[in-house]
């Protein structure tokens, strides 16, 4: 059965860092949202799949669209997938490095 388990790491005042994991049947997805007020960035976003590739996204925005979807719910599968899918899609990918 699939769970959605929310971490809040850090609040400071110069930012908040949360990660999410998804886990189902095909292991745990993993996303990591900071932001940072002191960085070039506001947003920093990782997003990690069960293979171990990881996405990572720098943005000034935050990636919820809550004019489509409102308030943005931590719990909420929809919510939390459409944000990775921004990220795999927009952010740079590094894949996992196999031992030979």
């Amino acid at each position: 059965m699939a769970s959605i388990n929310t971490v809040l790491r850090a609040i400071t005042t110069k930012g908040i860092a949360v990660t999410i994991t998804c886990s189902g049947d095909d292991g745990s997805h993993i996303l990591n949202i900071r932001s940072n007020s002191d960085t070039a960035f506001q947003w920093n976003y990782e997003y990690t799949q069960p293979s171990g590739d990881t996405y990572r996204y720098n943005t000034d925005d935050f990636l919820h669209n809550e004019d489509v979807h409102g308030a943005f719910d931590e719990d909420n599968i929809m919510h939390v997938s459409a944000m990775a899918m921004i990220v795999k899609e927009k952010g740079r990918h590094f894949p996992v490095q196999n031992a030979a």
